[in-house]
């Protein structure tokens, strides 16, 4: 029997912000003797501040509310690491995700001095007593240093720097250098290129496109690194920019003089709006698509009311069970949910790396299918086996067996 369509959860939705802040370590829930996380502890933090200060990541889209374009607000982290998280994080490894840590951040360029990096045959021959030296504490110590900036889990940014080695250079001072490497101009101008034919169909100009390169390095050289956020925050100001100076003709006119595009900010505000209906609501989009549609959107309300309104069909057609949710407004991400939170604890993965295009199954019928049923599913799949919830299960039945036959201990 098909259960009752379930109701939006208050829980964090799948991929939000407000989802990634929850998942913290557990040295952040104790620190300070024990303070509750983001409030002052005793313990000074790797940047100088109190563990649980905090760490500006974002903020949300600016929106239109009775034809008033209402301010975003800011999207805030914690800091989560002290000078003892290093050798903590490895006490609290096993013997094989100790060896596969140190062998990552063997390979993370800038985090050892020359020499000291661990090397494949000292790895192995440690055997079953992986011991991290003071050089693997210390170069895990700086990893936590730049997961405390952006505000992320330190195996996340373990992952990130041993998979984008420029990164990582970027970052930590390489010996042989004088300082971080910065993003080389002839990329930036590119990059900028890129955009501005995505949303203008012609590239930048050159004056333009050289200062977008130059703002972008000095505060690459001021910080160290730059996020993938801030990044494109610069880039969007210089769109907004030609945006402003292409429709300044228009926007002179008496009925368009108040324009959207000359508040400043305004075309991302639009450009995370229409991101976030997409992501929110299950659909795929480039970014390309985005810059298009946000043009249209920053410059009209009616536009971009009519752009939201078109991702809320599309989300219909992708998911008909929630089509009367749907249409009383509610988002793909809250009617999913329950499914999330079900899918982290049988497969144990974050519910912030989760996004509701994972979920098209549930509502792909009529009616949505129960989480009671879906979590039947996820026991059905092949790849349920491969999970710490089977062998833990698993194991827990071969010991009941055991002690049944009065072998192992009681």
């Amino acid at each position: 029997m098909v259960q009752p369509t379930p109701n939006p959860s208050s829980a964090p939705k799948a991929g939000s912000p407000s989802a990634d802040a929850t998942n913290v370590s557990p040295e952040a829930q104790v620190a300070g003797g024990g303070a509750p996380y983001g409030t002052t502890g005793t313990k000074v933090g790797l940047d100088g501040r109190p563990v649980g200060s905090p760490i500006y990541v974002g903020q949300t889209p600016g929106r239109y509310v009775g034809g008033v374009l209402e301010l975003p607000v800011p999207i805030t982290k914690q800091t989560q690491y002290t000078d003892t998280s290093a050798m903590d994080a490895f006490a609290g490894l096993s013997n094989r995700d100790k060896a596969n840590l140190l062998a990552k951040l063997a390979q993370i360029p800038g985090i050892y001095q020359p020499g000291t990096q661990p090397t494949a045959q000292s790895i192995m021959a440690m055997g079953n007593a992986i011991a991290p030296r003071k050089e693997d504490i210390a170069a895990l110590t700086k990893v936590m240093t730049y997961s405390d900036k952006v505000g992320e889990d330190y195996q996340l940014s373990v992952d990130k720097f041993y998979v984008n080695k420029e990164l990582a250079a970027s970052f930590f001072s390489v010996p042989g250098k004088t300082g971080p490497s910065l993003t080389p101009s002839a990329a930036l101008i590119s990059e900028l290129n890129t955009q501005f034919m995505d949303v203008f169909n012609a590239g930048a100009d050159k004056k333009v496109a050289a200062a977008y390169a130059k703002e972008v390095q000095q505060l690459e050289a001021k910080q160290g690194s730059i996020s993938a956020q801030q990044r494109e925050d610069i880039r969007l100001k210089y769109i907004q920019n030609a945006a402003a100076t292409r429709y300044k003709t228009v926007m002179a006119t008496p009925d368009t003089k108040d324009d959207a595009l000359l508040q400043e900010g305004a075309l991302g505000m639009v450009v995370n709006q229409i991101r976030s209906a997409y992501s929110n609501n299950g659909i795929p989009v480039n970014d390309a698509e985005i810059y298009k549609k946000a043009i249209q959107g920053v410059r009209s309300q009616q536009a971009l009311a009519n752009i939201l309104n078109v991702t809320r069909q599309q989300a219909k057609a992708l998911y008909p069970a929630f089509r009367d949710l749907i249409d009383q407004g509610a988002e793909v991400a809250d009617l999913v949910s329950p499914y999330a939170t079900v899918y982290s604890q049988i497969y144990d993965k974050p519910i912030a790396q989760l996004k509701p295009a994972d979920f098209y199954e549930v509502a792909a019928g009529d009616k949505p299918i129960s989480p009671a049923e879906y979590k039947k599913m996820l026991y059905a799949k092949p790849e349920f086996k491969d999970t710490e919830t089977y062998k833990n299960t698993k194991q827990g039945a071969l010991t009941a067996i055991v002690r049944a036959f009065g072998i192992g201990p009681a």
